[in-house]
């Protein structure tokens, strides 16, 4: 039973990412670009929005890819647990509550949970 819950937590997570990279970030969907617009004020253009946002989902695709591999797991937990928790500060600070912020939630949760789970 604890074999499946483990592959749960690797695979919501990794779908969600790969999603939301493959379907909105690299396209450049509207909602996507609005987004990263304003992280990329946040900085003063800093960092331009595109930059930001095929930044985040090469990081994410390259995490999703760990996650799912059985030997790099644990390497991709971590990866996706840094890139949510600055996904939700992101939110917090800049971009507010809404439906993306929940999904960032279930990602940081499930690969917490996964590293959590694997050590016992």
């Amino acid at each position: 039973m604890m074999k499946i819950i483990l592959w749960i937590l690797r695979i919501v997570p990794a779908l969600i990412l790969l999603q939301t990279a493959i379907f909105y970030k690299f396209p450049g969907h509207p909602e996507s670009i609005e987004l990263f617009t304003k992280v990329s004020n946040y900085f003063n253009g800093a960092f331009s929005e595109s930059i930001i946002r095929y930044g985040s989902g090469i990081l994410e695709v390259i995490a999703s890819v760990l996650i799912l591999v059985p030997s790099t797991s644990k390497y991709g937990a971590f990866l996706i647990v840094g890139i949510m928790a600055a996904a939700i500060l992101g939110h917090v600070l800049v971009l507010g509550y809404d439906k993306v912020f929940v999904m960032a939630l279930i990602t940081f949760a499930c690969s917490a949970g996964y590293l959590v789970l694997r050590k016992k």
